[in-house]
Formats: structure tokens, sequence, C-alpha cells
């Protein structure tokens, strides 16, 4: 077989990184590139096989004042509390997406992020849902959702708490069948009345541990899917997971997630039967995308914009972020460009694709490097923000957004001339290269040095086609 041309060995390599992490640091390319692409994957695969909990909240600490009454000034301090530790969480996370080596598992954890999309206000509930996505996320999915189904976080959203024999609850029943296994139309409305008897009684105690109480519990004969019985939770999870149905729904999900946004019926039919006769095994099914010719098409590559998320990420990784995330403009930049970690805007999750974009986001979006390297300065107002209120957001965020990164590291590998710098930076940081190379060295004027090679990737990264991958 001969070998690549350098460019498209380079874009295949990316393709890899990208789509299953947040992309290769500048640092860290030369070493990568030397790889095949099968050892890229195998790389991406073995850096994953542990995971790195998020450890900021103990969960009695999200409701310390459960049962005691508190007066309104306690009442705002208790909550002012909650968004705090919400907000630090957020930048925890948004660190580890950004450094972590096993971004493999991060990016599989972002995926679920979203498929399982769950907002709550108790910062040790969310914490505790995002750990389990992490823990569980590779492995089998069956695992995965019956510890979501039972994760405080999502029996307080989807108010399965409230779920009770005399009074049974169809919240999470329903999203369990239209947004988690099988989709609208492939079940009845009897069978989510009969699935949310099965889930009667499941709640958690003070310490966040999943428990069933039995006396809330229904016991009674129960039909779903043309199964009878006794039937509880766990029976309706295994009933759910028989069905090729499911394998399908969440083939199409994995499809648009890590392939492409434009559905191909043959590919997601493959995909399915893999997750299926795999016994759903979510990491096993991902490596053979991952290995498949198909996934290294021109039109696969380049295809997918961005997540907000994805762009942050990737950003601080390629240019080594090297710095704690604990500063609340990130939030708001997060806000402005329409995804905020732990607060999905429904329990579909955000939409992606074209929806990221549009006359506000974009602008937000081509001058997010300038603002995260310190080049330029944002302009975000969110609607209906006062003028007082914006204007203050700006006169302070020159100390509050402290990024610093290892220039000495990311810069090394670049080559001493302007034109070299261009030619050797273009096709590894953008996906499908650019021809904008004489607007882009024309902008940077008469700068020289570290100054000069820092201003290049700015414009870089300000280009349209940073924002694919």
């Amino acid at each position: 077989m001969q070998p690549l041309p350098e460019t498209q060995h380079i874009q295949q390599i990316n393709h890899v990184f990208l789509r299953g992490g947040f992309g290769i640091p500048l640092s860290e390319m030369e070493k990568t590139y030397v790889l095949t692409v099968p050892e890229a994957v195998k790389q991406l695969f073995s850096q994953s096989s542990d995971y790195e909990p998020l450890h900021l909240i103990r969960f009695k600490s999200g409701q310390q004042r459960k049962g005691k009454k508190m007066d309104r000034e306690e009442r705002k301090e208790f909550r002012q509390d909650q968004r705090e530790q919400l907000q630090q969480l957020n930048v925890q996370w948004l660190r580890q997406l950004s450094q972590s080596k096993m971004q493999l598992r991060e990016k599989i954890t972002l995926f679920w992020h979203g498929h399982f999309a769950c907002r709550v206000d108790n910062p040790a509930a969310a914490q505790h849902l995002n750990n389990v996505v992490r823990q569980y996320g590779m492995g089998s999915f069956e695992n995965l959702l019956l510890e979501v189904s039972k994760s405080p976080a999502m029996l307080i959203f989807l108010n399965n708490r409230q779920n009770r024999k005399a009074h049974p609850n169809e919240n999470f029943a329903r999203e369990l069948l239209e947004l988690f296994t099988l989709g609208r139309g492939n079940y009845s409305e009897n069978d989510v009345k009969e699935a949310a008897r099965a889930f009667t009684g499941w709640n958690f105690d003070e310490e966040g541990q999943f428990e069933l109480r039995e006396r809330q519990h229904d016991h009674g004969n129960k039909t779903f899917l043309g199964k009878s019985g006794d039937l509880g939770g766990e029976d309706i999870i295994k009933i759910v997971l028989e069905k090729k149905q499911c394998a399908r729904f969440l083939a199409g999900k994995l499809y648009a997630f890590f392939v492409s946004p434009q559905a191909d019926a043959e590919k997601i039919g493959q995909i399915a039967t893999w997750l299926y006769d795999s016994g759903y095994k979510i990491g096993e099914t991902v490596s053979r995308v991952f290995n498949s010719e198909w996934f290294y098409r021109p039109e696969i590559m380049g295809a997918k914009i961005k997540s907000p998320i994805e762009l942050l990420a990737g950003t601080f990784r390629l240019l080594d972020l090297d710095t704690e995330l604990d500063c609340k403009p990130l939030l708001r930049i997060q806000r402005g460009l329409g995804q905020v970690l732990f607060q999905p805007p429904n329990v579909a999750g955000w939409p992606g694709d074209h929806a990221w974009i549009d006359s506000s986001t974009l602008l937000i979006r081509l001058k997010l490097a300038g603002i995260l390297m310190g080049l330029e300065f944002p302009e975000m107002r969110m609607k209906g923000e006062p003028e007082d209120d914006f204007d203050r957001w700006q006169k302070n965020l020159a100390d509050k957004l402290d990024l610093k990164y290892n220039w000495a590291r990311a810069l090394k590998p670049l080559p001493a001339s302007l034109e070299a710098q261009w030619q050797w930076l273009a096709p590894r940081v953008l996906q499908q290269g650019s021809q904008q190379s004489r607007f882009v060295l024309d902008f940077l004027g008469q700068v020289t040095g570290e100054e000069q090679q820092k201003r290049l990737i700015w414009r870089l990264l300000s280009l349209p086609e940073w924002q694919v991958c």
C-alpha cells in the first residue's frame, strides 16, 4: 500500500483526535503524526482505559440544610452557595476536557451529557451523574442506563421521587422511551403507563444512595412491549434493550456525534448491528467506527460544526493551557456561545449542528481565539442585559479572564520564517485547509518573534475553517 501524502495523513490523524477528543496540542503534533491511523486510534483508546472523576463536592454538601426551616436571607445564601458550586463544577470539568490525557473518555462523557440531558440545582447530584456517565460511558449501555436511572440527578429532574403506587408519575418512563432508548413512535401510551408503574418507589437516601421504597412500589402485574409480570425498573430496561430499535436509535445518535450530522441509513444500520451484537458495548462499537474505512472519507472529515465546548476545549488543548480555570467569564462565554455545561436547555439536550450558529454566536465564535488569548476585547451583551451590567462586566474582564498557556512548549515546533510558519500550521490546525494565507500574513504587519507567532495562531483560529472538525 502506498503511503498517503503528508497533508492527507495529517488530516486523518487530526480526524482521529478531533472526533475522539479535542485535538492535538501544538507541542505534541510531530510525535503524533509519526503514528499510523490504526496506531493513533489504539493510542486514543488505550489512554482512556481508566477514568478520572470530578471530586469537587460531597453529596451531603448539596443537601446540608435539608429539613431546616430557613428564613429569606438563609434561603438566598443557600441558593447562592449552590450556584457557586455548580459554577466551580463547570470550570473543573472544562479544565479536564481541555487537559486530560483521557480525552476519549471525556468526549464520550460529553456525548452522554447531551443524551441524558439533566439540569438540577443540586451540585452534588449533578457531579454524581457526570461521574456515572464517565465511569460507565465506554462500557455496557445496560449498566450505564441502569446507573443513570438510579442517579439522584435523574430521579430529581424527571420527578421519579414523586412516582408512587397510588399516583404514578410518567415523566421518567416517557423520556426513557422517547429520548434515551427507542425514539418516538416505537412504543404505545400504555407502555409508558406500565413502565411508570415499574419505576414506582425508586428514590435515594440522604447520602445520595439509591433505594427502592417498597411501600411506594407497585408490585402488580404489568404488560410492557408484549412482556407481562410483576415487572420492576430493571426488567423494563432489559426488555427495551432486547429491541433492535434501541440499537438503531443509539446508532443514529452516535453517528451524528462522532461521524456526521448528515444521516446515512446504511452506516447507521451497520453501527446498530455492531452495537446489538456486542451486547451494547459502547467503547467497542466506537472503536469499530474509528477503524472503518468510510470514517476517513473526505465528505466525513471536516463535516461537523464544533460545539461551543469542543471549540473552547480544543483551543485550550491546542495552546497548552497551563492554568486553573476558576473564572466566571468562562461561564459567560459559554452562555454567549449557547452551551453551558450542566445547563442543557431541556431534556432533549442541545440540538447541535447548524443550531450552534446564528448572527449572535457566529461573531463570538470568530472572536473567541482572540478573547481567550488576551488579544481581542470581547463584546458579548446577552439578550435583554442592562447596559450598566454589560459595561461593568467588560471593565472587569481583563482582571478575571487570566488564562495562561505554556507558550515556550506550544511555539517550539514552529519554523523560523513567517511563510514557513503558515505552511506548517495551516494543515495541522485547520482540518479543511485554507486559501487565506495572504490575508492572514498581511494582517500581521511588522510584529516579529514570539508575538508574531502568537498573532499568526490567533488569525488562524479566527478563520471559519477552525469552526469545523
